[in-house]
């Protein structure tokens, strides 16, 4: 065969490769950004409606998985069949596929610090939801050494180390975290998110869960509710609910402080906002803490009243854990399991008698 000939066979086979594998390559990305979508869309994470809508996606992404042996497709499936496990439940597949996929990328001779990031994402993310919370705190800190401080990834780290630290009830750990992140946040939405969490670590500095000595020494770092909420963008079409975490923060600190005409008025508010924006399956939860806060005022604010009345809600709410997101985290500051606690502590076992016949 004339070699001018061979050449080209060759060049067109390799262009045909290649052609063939940028085609897989916009597939993933167009996969990844139509979950992403659909993601960001449910602020309380998927619901089982979602469900056959992500299988459908994960059966082509596993084919593309086992077909590709590129980077750049590797870096998007490996990650996407971890979430999809993720989502599932099955939390030790979620480990193993991460796991898998950092022995794969280390393996390379081009591998960098992202494959190991979104790997170690996925882990932390799955050890948080089986309760090994050291072990989940091992790779947040294992993380935050290859990451530059401020950075979006930077941030998402340290909101799971603030969790962390929340469902471990550290509140001297976490408070040492929202001082380190808060002052390096650089991007508008990320220092909002920080903002909102100052004012629930002040609704715990103000009900004693962290030691005064530890504020002395940060007086720079001072709490007003009303300088708080007139700073905070109140979002006029809240139609996924994010008002949520600052609405019930402000009924924390009017029970905090036994302010109850202004506790009633805001319970007022709170039925309609219900009814309005917290309907849908992805809202049960704050569905379920604003209905318990309703029936406070029902219990004429006592306390042991208030968990009689409240105990099918409780219930109900527990029944569907905490969802570990971006998303929700934004909107579940502290769990509201802690926060109900946290209430219940502040009401008084003789109720509030200038209430007793409403």
């Amino acid at each position: 065969m004339n070699p001018i000939n061979i050449k080209c066979t060759f060049i067109k086979r390799h262009l045909n490769k290649n052609e063939k594998l940028l085609v897989l390559e916009n597939r993933i990305y167009t996969i990844n950004a139509e979950i992403s979508h659909v993601y960001q869309l449910n602020r309380s994470g998927f619901v089982h409606k979602n469900l056959e809508f992500l299988k459908d996606y994960m059966d082509e992404v596993i084919q593309i998985h086992h077909k590709s042996d590129v980077y750049a497709i590797k870096i998007f499936t490996y990650d996407l069949i971890a979430f999809y496990y993720l989502i599932l439940k099955d939390y030790d597949k979620v480990i193993n596929i991460a796991e898998e996929g950092k022995i794969y990328f280390n393996s390379k001779p081009f591998s960098d610090n992202r494959a190991t990031v979104n790997n170690n994402l996925n882990i932390i993310n799955a050890y948080i939801y089986k309760n090994e919370l050291e072990t989940a705190l091992h790779y947040v800190t294992e993380t935050l050494q290859i990451i530059n401080s401020g950075t979006r990834i930077w941030n998402r780290l340290k909101s799971f180390e603030f969790i962390i630290y929340t469902l471990k009830k550290e509140y001297e750990n976490l408070y040492s975290v929202y001082l380190e992140t808060k002052p390096k946040i650089k991007l508008d939405l990320e220092k909002e998110e920080w903002h909102i969490r100052s004012g629930y670590i002040h609704f715990l500095i103000r009900v004693g869960k962290i030691p005064e000595q530890l504020v002395e020494e940060n007086k720079k770092d001072s709490f007003v509710l009303s300088r708080f909420l007139n700073s905070v963008p109140f979002y006029t079409k809240d139609k996924s609910g994010l008002n949520i975490s600052i609405i019930i923060i402000q009924i924390l600190f009017y029970f905090l402080e036994k302010k109850w005409d202004k506790v009633l008025d805001k319970i007022d508010g709170l039925k309609q906002y219900s009814f309005r924006y917290l309907t849908k399956d992805e809202s049960m939860r704050s569905n379920c803490f604003i209905k318990m806060i309703i029936a406070a005022e029902k219990a004429n604010f006592n306390r042991q009243l208030t968990i009689t009345y409240t105990k099918t809600l409780y219930e109900k709410m527990i029944s569907s854990p905490y969802v570990l997101s971006e998303n929700s985290a934004f909107v579940e500051i502290i769990p509201y399991e802690t926060l109900w606690e946290l209430t219940l502590e502040l009401l008084s076992t003789g109720g509030n008698k200038r209430y007793y016949l409403r």
